[in-house]
């Protein structure tokens, strides 16, 4: 892997957070009690079709509070980049030309679209080509900013190299060494 100086400016700004996971079955307990209160309303308790909904009611109740458990532990658990999100609330390519100073190449007129501001096509594909390299290798640039952090991080130009049974980035002179010494 080999970056240049746009990749990791672009990089150096994405928003690595907290991740909150939803749990949609967590707040059903308002639900199964007035399904519940329907049910002992209705007529024959000894119907098996009541029974029947008081058993589904009941596997309801559990599995909320099975999510409601799950959603307790995982509360603090998830960190790291949401693809939907990576640049705070900004649209991709006005993230990218606000980054990168591009803000002169925005089409005029087009500042205020809705879907974000418009650029021309030499422009876009520079984007979509920095931005796909950086979407296809997230995980490994996650690893490498990790693993590189003591050794004054990642840097453009300088070629990293890991063994897909190890993921341990190395550089390419570094790869060397370790070879020679296997």
């Amino acid at each position: 892997m080999e970056f240049t100086e746009e990749q990791l400016a672009v990089i150096r700004c994405m928003r690595f957070r907290k991740i909150d996971v939803k749990h949609e079955r967590a707040n059903l307990l308002r639900t199964v009690k007035e399904l519940d209160t329907i049910v002992e309303g209705m007529g024959d308790k000894d119907d098996p079709k009541t029974e029947l909904l008081r058993d589904g009611l009941y596997e309801v109740y559990k599995s909320m509070l099975r999510s409601k458990q799950l959603a307790e532990e995982d509360r603090d658990k998830y960190y790291g980049f949401d693809t939907y999100d990576l640049f705070n609330g900004m649209k991709p390519y006005e993230f990218l030309a606000f980054i990168l100073g591009d803000n002169d190449k925005i089409i005029k007129g087009t500042e205020e679209d809705y879907d974000g501001p418009k650029f021309p096509p030499d422009v876009i594909e520079r984007y979509e080509e920095i931005l796909g390299y950086i979407y296809d290798r997230l995980v490994d640039i996650e690893d490498l900013i990790h693993q590189r952090c003591d050794r004054g991080g990642i840097q453009a130009g300088v070629k990293y190299i890991a063994l897909d049974h190890e993921r341990i980035w190395r550089t390419e002179e570094e790869f060397e060494e370790y070879r020679k010494r296997k």
